[in-house]
């Protein structure tokens, strides 16, 4: 596990992926997808606003990240990414921008005249994805039983990402997110083992000292799919986050869409 956890997973999980294969056809998969995910999640910003109090102005020290996009956040994004990507709904992955780094020089130009826009919007088909069914357990009659998987366009990818390291660089120094407790997404931080080690410690202080123990885990069923797009957007503006990316995500979460393949 600890030479390579990716492989680890994925042969530990492999035998069970490929137990079964979708058996429901279109129409029950556009009902499923209809009932979850039809209709956007309403929230109240007024009750939200009351509870949740603004922060205070000496906690912004740090400006977001603003400044032009350069060749090298390119080449470094492209770097820590698997050439062998699967590719998304345009067929490339990420060993194609890898060996041609003549792209790197217009595609930041490209996205920093994006982000100097008031109101930038993603380009064409970067909103669009197609979902790959990985099975879980049950029956394969119904599509709550599969994972789904989104393989999305890599230049929507790689923006997309630059977004989330500036987003990450602005919330983690200026403390708006706490290292200490959200681990997740959190460059440099391994949670998953951090997690595992703490819990693998305190089983064993409790084995050795005859103590009792109680551990409580919560798996939130569909957390990313569930989080309402309005409380999204709410906190990034509670976290002053700069409109102009505000609006870009509020446009982009907006328009996505996804082609699911199934056998039938």
């Amino acid at each position: 596990f600890y030479r390579d956890p990716y492989k680890f997973s994925k042969e530990l999980l492999q035998e069970d992926s490929k137990r079964a294969e979708p058996t429901f056809d279109k129409s029950a998969a556009e009902s499923f997808l209809a009932e979850n995910y039809g209709s956007p999640k309403e929230i109240n910003v007024e009750k939200l606003e009351k509870w949740i109090k603004p922060l205070p102005d000496e906690l912004f020290e740090n400006k977001y990240r603003d400044h032009a996009i350069r060749p090298a956040d390119i080449r470094a994004f492209l770097k820590k990414r698997k050439s062998n990507s699967a590719p998304g709904p345009d067929g490339m992955t990420y060993a194609i921008l890898k060996k041609l780094p003549c792209l790197h020089g217009p595609l930041a130009t490209i996205f920093t005249r994006m982000r100097e826009e008031d109101s930038p919007r993603a380009q064409e088909g970067w909103d669009v994805s197609k979902s790959i069914l990985i099975f879980k357990k049950g029956s394969p009659d119904t599509m709550e039983n599969f994972r789904r998987i989104g393989l999305s366009n890599v230049m929507g990818k790689v923006y997309n990402a630059l977004i989330s390291r500036d987003l990450t660089d602005y919330l983690t120094s200026n403390k708006i997110i706490d290292t200490t407790l959200q681990k997740a997404f959190i460059p440099g931080i391994d949670g998953c083992r951090e997690h595992a080690l703490v819990d693998a410690e305190l089983v064993k202080d409790a084995r050795k000292n005859k103590r009792s123990l109680y551990l409580t885990s919560l798996d939130l069923r569909d957390a990313f799919g569930s989080t309402s797009h309005a409380l999204v957007l709410f906190l990034l503006r509670w976290a002053r986050v700069p409109e102009s990316v505000c609006r870009y995500i509020a446009d982009f979460l907006d328009r996505l869409w996804t082609r699911v393949h199934t056998k039938k």
